[in-house]
């Protein structure tokens, strides 16, 4: 029998490691496009949009992920998420939704 440590989290069964997916989230904070992100951190952009969608519908769990762990301060959270919210018409419905309970603001 063996144990994973990312099951029951946002991490469980994805390829990317937890330090690929903080410096994703660094990226986001700087407001690049998905494209920009995808050339610096040399991943594929579909790859990019996958995980903001993962991002974005797991938010309350991520957040304390970027606190603790990528060491984001709220005011960079907060930009990281407008960015998200900004780029909305590539999210599903029910992210949106998720979204909707975590920041009243996004529509």
């Amino acid at each position: 029998m063996s144990f994973v440590r990312t099951k029951g989290t946002i991490f469980y069964n994805k390829k990317l490691k937890k330090k690929d997916v903080a410096e994703i989230c660094r990226h986001l904070v700087e407001t690049n496009s998905f494209r920009g992100v995808a050339r610096q951190t040399k991943h594929n952009k579909n790859t990019i949009c996958a995980y903001v969608d993962l991002i974005a519908k797991h938010c309350e769990k991520f957040n304390d992920f970027l606190i603790k762990d990528v060491k984001l301060g709220v005011h960079e959270i907060d930009e990281m998420w407008n960015f998200v919210k900004k780029n909305k018409k590539k999210l599903s419905n029910a992210t949106l939704r998720t979204m909707n309970r975590v920041m009243p603001t996004v529509t």
